[in-house]
């Protein structure tokens, strides 16, 4: 009973609450309307926003290319460089070992030469772009030697000898090699001398006595009976006096090419006028 009681007071009042509405008497205040969010930027001011953003990322980029660049142009450089004188070397390299192909090693290390022809040629060409190669690192190798040592009361002493240097040596270099073979070997009343800048013409000249004036490069000779004692350094058959000092200035000219009293295949006979 008290169910039903409360159920009816329920629906009347829903009842009276929908009569009030509909006769528009209700008095409730209407919710207050929910303001709109504003848009960010105006619609007019973000095109010009954009563009320069996006020149500033344009300008950006446009460094860092120009940096790299720059770095690439230094790394490109230093690398050619390197080779360059990596290059070098290398020439440097195989002349000093044709040049040891003279002094009696060739026949220990005797390996195939395939090409050898051309590396010759190769290194008888100037540098790239027409300048002169630079002259080898210099170095003297005694390919035969003979002679007598001073005695007191002996015969007369004499050191005889061929010699191997570089091909392209520098005349400033065997014009030194000269005088201190000469100032070396003081002690013996004949010396003779003889230097190639070619194992082929050095071991000719001491095998047969056969020289070949275009690599006959220096000749140190001393002859006591005679008094001669002179250094001369050759250029493809000229003869030019080469002074014991190497202060003093040539002393005139060409001597013209002297053939020398070399004894043959190591005879230790004084040179005879």
């Amino acid at each position: 009973m008290i169910v039903m009681t409360h159920h009816f007071t329920f629906r009347a009042g829903l009842f009276a609450v929908l009569l009030l509405l509909a006769a528009g008497g209700l008095s409730a205040e209407d919710p207050p309307a929910v303001r709109k969010p504003e848009l960010a930027p105006a619609a007019a001011e973000a095109p010009e926003g954009g563009k320069a953003g996006v020149e500033a990322e344009l300008e950006d980029i446009k460094d860092q290319l120009k940096m790299l660049q720059g770095t690439l142009d230094v790394m490109v450089n230093q690398i050619m460089k390197d080779l360059r004188e990596e290059n070098e070397l290398l020439r440097q390299e195989v002349r000093r070992l044709h040049a040891l192909r003279g002094q009696g090693a060739e026949e220990e290390t005797a390996v195939p030469r395939p090409g050898g022809g051309l590396i010759d040629e190769v290194l008888s060409e100037g540098a790239p772009g027409g300048a002169p190669a630079p002259p080898p690192d210099f170095s003297f190798a005694v390919v035969r030697e003979w002679g007598r040592e001073p005695e007191e009361g002996g015969p007369p002493s004499l050191k005889g000898m061929v010699g191997l240097v570089p091909e392209g040596s520098a005349r400033g270099d065997i014009e030194n090699l000269g005088r201190e073979l000469r100032r070396r070997y003081d002690a013996y009343d004949n010396i003779n001398i003889e230097v190639y800048d070619t194992p082929a013409a050095a071991r000719q000249f001491a095998d047969n006595k056969k020289g070949d004036a275009e690599h006959r490069v220096l000749s140190v000779s001393r002859h006591k009976a005679s008094g001669r004692d002179t250094i001369l350094y050759l250029e493809k058959g000229k003869a030019t006096e080469v002074p014991p000092d190497a202060g003093n200035a040539p002393t005139g000219g060409s001597a013209g090419e002297s053939g020398g009293d070399t004894p043959e295949n190591g005879n230790d006979t004084p040179p005879q006028e």
